[in-house]
This record gives C-alpha cells, sequence and structure tokens, in this order.
C-alpha cells in the first residue's frame, strides 16, 4: 500500500499541537519551579524567624551583663582615682612637714657647728706658753655618709670614693721652735686637693700633688706637748691604696740651732 501524504492543513494541524504541548510542558516547568522558590524561601524564612526568637532573649542578657559589668568597673575606676588622690595628698603633707623637719635640724646643725668651730679657733690661738704659740691638736669630726661603696684605704684608713677626708699633720718636738719647713706628698690620682689651714701661722700651698708649708715665729712655736701644724681637706676620686707622705726639711730651736726630725714624732691622721 502507498503511503498518504498530509495535507498542508493536517501538517498546521501537528505543528500547532506540537507547540501547544512544547508551551504547556514550559508552563508546567516554570509552575513546578517556582512553588519550589517558595517553598525554599518559606523554609529560610522560618529559619531566621526561629534563630531570631531563640537568640533575641539571650542577647538582651549579654546587654544587661554588660552594662553590669561597665557600671563595676567606673566604680572601681573612680575608687582607685580617688584613693590615689588622697594617697598623693597625704605624701605630699608628709613630704612638706619632713622638708620642715629637716630644715629645722639643718638650721640647728649648721648653729652648732659654727658655734663649735668658732670655739676652736678661739683655743687654737689663746694657748700659750712662756711667750711661745701652742698649736691645738686638732681632731676633726667624722663624715658618716658615703658617696659610693668603693673603698680607697689611705694611710690604713678606709674612706670611699666620692667623701670629703681631712688630714692632719701633727708634731712633737723635744724644744720649743723659731722656725720649720716641710713638705706633705700625696697621689692628686687618688686623692683631689680642696684646701688648707695652717694652725700655727705661717704659709702654705699645694702645687702638682705637693704641699709645702713653712713657719717663723720670734716668739716661738711649742710642739713640745704635741700639736697639729696644718690640716687639709682631700676629696676621693678613686678606688685602690694610697699614701700621704710627710718631710721636714728645717726645724730650728729659739737658739737658731738646728733639731733632727729623728728626735721629733710626726703623726698624719686622716679622718672620713
Amino acid at each position: 500500500m502507498e503511503k498518504r501524504k498530509l495535507t498542508i492543513k493536517e501538517k498546521i494541524a501537528l505543528v500547532v499541537i506540537a507547540v501547544l504541548m512544547v508551551a504547556t510542558i514550559a508552563v508546567g516547568v516554570v509552575l513546578i519551579v517556582g512553588n519550589t522558590n517558595k517553598a525554599q524561601e518559606e523554609l529560610l524564612n522560618t529559619e531566621h524567624t526561629t534563630v531570631e526568637i531563640i537568640t533575641q532573649p539571650e542577647t538582651e542578657a549579654e546587654t544587661n551583663a554588660d552594662s553590669t559589668e561597665r557600671k563595676a568597673n567606673n566604680n572601681t575606676e573612680n575608687k582607685t582615682e580617688s584613693k590615689t588622690t588622697s594617697s598623693k595628698t597625704n605624701s605630699s603633707v608628709e613630704k612638706s612637714t619632713k622638708s620642715s623637719s629637716s630644715t629645722k635640724s639643718n638650721t640647728k646643725s649648721n648653729t652648732k657647728s659654727s658655734t663649735k668651730s668658732t670655739v676652736s679657733n678661739s683655743k687654737t690661738t689663746s694657748k700659750s706658753k712662756n711667750g711661745a704659740l701652742v698649736p691645738e691638736k686638732i681632731r676633726p669630726t667624722v663624715n658618716e655618709t658615703h658617696a659610693s661603696d668603693n673603698i680607697c684605704t689611705v694611710n690604713e684608713k678606709k674612706c670611699f670614693v666620692g667623701d670629703t677626708i681631712t688630714m692632719t699633720l701633727n708634731l712633737k718636738t723635744p724644744v720649743v721652735l723659731v722656725n720649720y719647713q716641710g713638705l706633705t706628698e700625696f697621689d692628686n690620682d687618688y686623692l683631689e686637693f680642696i684646701d688648707t689651714e695652717m694652725n700655727s701661722g705661717g704659709i702654705c700651698n699645694e702645687k702638682n700633688g705637693v704641699i709645702y708649708y713653712n713657719a717663723s715665729i720670734l716668739n716661738g712655736i711649742d710642739f713640745t706637748e704635741d700639736g697639729t701644724v696644718y690640716t687639709a681637706t682631700f676629696k676621693v676620686k678613686k678606688a685602690g691604696s694610697t699614701e700621704i707622705k710627710n718631710h721636714f726639711q728645717i726645724l730650728t730651736d729659739m737658739n737658731d740651732k738646728a733639731v733632727s726630725p729623728s728626735n721629733c714624732r710626726q703623726e698624719i691622721k686622716v679622718y672620713d
């Protein structure tokens, strides 16, 4: 049998049917996808709502806890600041009280020291024996304060670096002197020369670590009962060990005769 050919109308009808089927399928797909998206959105909205309902009380609780902690911290800071302010005020009052008391004590000590120095000077210049000047043997006040823990031994006396020390040259002779001259050597690497003071008249100078001294008194200088020739002050420069040495060059008695230093007793004393 021969196949019958479709007419134009039949072909058009088949095309229309196919288009309608495709359109129907497409509409169905669109509806299915839309419903799926709506379902997913509803699920997401439900999850967000649940999370918000659960977490909202926790957030409020945390906020309340934070505010409570902040208040406690503020109260603690305020108390700390007030304590600090009061302690600073008390310390400033104590400092002012201490400074006033120290000022009073310094004034008293200065007054006492000046009085003592005046008395000692009057004693030094007032004594005499048979018209001869009698020098006083000086014993300086000990310095209790130390600038550091570095020790320097000066003539077997332990001193501290930074301290001001006093040296006295004491002399005892068998007869009254009318004239004497000598020199004292020290190491200026360890000791810094400050000043000298003669205790029986005369002249005393320092140059390059040597102290030169001499005196000539017509009425005589009586060292027969021991006395101080002069005093010198130094500042200790560094730690170690050093020695101050003295040499008498001329000793003359009232009859203008030489007196041997070996017949005399000399002593160097160091006070810190």
